[in-house]
């Protein structure tokens, strides 16, 4: 089921009781609160939302809530084709083994230190820092590279909150990447609207900030109804120089969050002149193969692991 605002199924009768975003900033509309399945906490686990003391803090951290205050003033390239990600296991191949000129690859693999458990619990190191000596390794010679800024919730929010103590924006900028996508900060159907637009213009912050250095972007667009993706459609209208956007797809395991970005996909084909990234799963759909044709696209590793796997499959084969 969708949580679109024209299906009165998914509105809970008592979201005015559990949400007061729209008391914390006119951009939330009452019927996104009417949304919310549970009362907001305000404990700070897993989400900061509109009944955390402190969340003035938050929506100063990301530059105010208004998508507009985010210029994107800089480059951005249009993207017309299927993008390789590229494997840690395939950095040391020859860049012939991948035939396009672009590839991808993901910022979890441009640190200098992968997160570690510590008692359980994944953690990102307080000395991580972005670490461009992997560009130098066979397979990306010659190749234009997209740094793809999704993966996991430690890592893409460790680096956000160390962002200025390592450079974040300048040691990316120096990397000469062919463009780098917004960070897919998280939004969950049927929670706080507030955290949502919180993490959408933290994405946009990210971007903006790497725009002003120089470097083109890709934003990531992410909405789970109606009402956010018209704030899409509208940013993306005053933002002509914007021509590619991307939306992951690796945790959309279910139905229901699939088709949200399927509603979304189809807005932004059918609304506006970008072309779609999608960074993960394929929907399966058959809007596919008819609205959305030429205008959406791929970026994945399982080109490559289908690959590998053949391979090893094959030499373990010709060993008997």
């Amino acid at each position: 089921m969708r949580s679109s605002l024209n299906n009165a199924n998914q509105a809970s009768l008592l979201g005015g009781l559990y949400c007061d975003a729209d008391r914390v900033s006119a951009l939330i509309a009452p019927v996104e609160k009417a949304m919310v399945r549970k009362r907001c906490s305000g404990d700070h686990i897993n989400i900061v939302d509109c009944h955390c003391d402190d969340i003035g803090v938050f929506v100063a951290d990301v530059g105010g809530l208004d998508l507009n205050s985010k210029a994107l003033s800089g480059g951005s390239p249009f993207i017309a084709d299927d993008i390789t990600i590229v494997p840690r296991d395939w950095f040391d191949r020859s860049p012939d083994t991948i035939e396009s000129n672009v590839v991808g690859i993901r910022i979890g693999d441009i640190l200098s230190k992968q997160p570690r458990r510590k008692w359980g619990t994944l953690i990102l190191n307080d000395d991580v820092h972005i670490d461009l000596a992997v560009l130098s390794r066979p397979v990306f010679r010659g190749k234009r590279v997209i740094l793809f800024a999704s993966g996991e919730d430690v890592v893409i929010e460790g680096l956000w909150w160390r962002r200025h103590a390592i450079s974040l924006f300048e040691a990316i900028a120096a990397g000469g990447f062919y463009a780098v996508t917004g960070m897919n900060f998280s939004l969950f159907l049927y929670e706080c609207p507030l955290a949502h637009l919180i993490n959408l213009n933290k994405s946009l912050a990210f971007c903006d900030e790497l725009s002003k250095l120089g470097v083109s972007v890709v934003p990531h667009v992410y909405a789970v109804n109606d009402y956010q993706r018209t704030k899409w459609v509208e940013l993306l209208d005053q933002r002509p120089n914007i021509q590619t956007v991307t939306i992951n797809t690796q945790l959309q395991r279910d139905r229901h969050s699939m088709r949200e970005v399927e509603s979304t996909v189809t807005e932004l084909v059918t609304k506006t002149g970008v072309n779609v990234v999608l960074n993960g799963r394929k929907p399966h759909t058959d809007a596919w193969t008819s609205a959305w044709s030429g205008r959406v696209f791929m970026a994945n590793q399982q080109g490559l692991k289908k690959r590998a796997i053949i391979e090893k499959a094959m030499l373990s084969a010709l060993a008997y």
